[in-house]
């Protein structure tokens, strides 16, 4: 059985983001994702993120910390997060 994992998190942009910059970002994220096997959906507002994000429990572990250490945004939080 494949034990599948998803996360809820917000985080605030460190710098302004213009539509390409949010773009560029979005690129990036599916490109990784895809490898991963990792699904999701990605929310900007004013320089605020939502994402919600599922996939098998190591890759979405090892996203986690590269979210924590990506300098682009602060303040992540995890809201929700769940195993199936």
């Amino acid at each position: 059985m494949n034990i599948l994992r998803r996360i809820t998190y917000t985080s605030k942009a460190t710098l302004p983001l213009d539509q390409r910059a949010l773009l560029n970002i979005l690129h990036e994220a599916r490109g990784f994702n895809n490898i991963d096997e990792i699904t999701g959906v990605l929310l900007h507002d004013e320089g605020y993120f939502l994402q919600v994000i599922e996939g098998p429990k190591e890759p979405i572990a090892n996203l986690i910390q590269r979210l924590k250490k990506d300098i682009r945004h602060e303040q992540f939080q995890i809201h929700e997060d769940v195993q199936t």
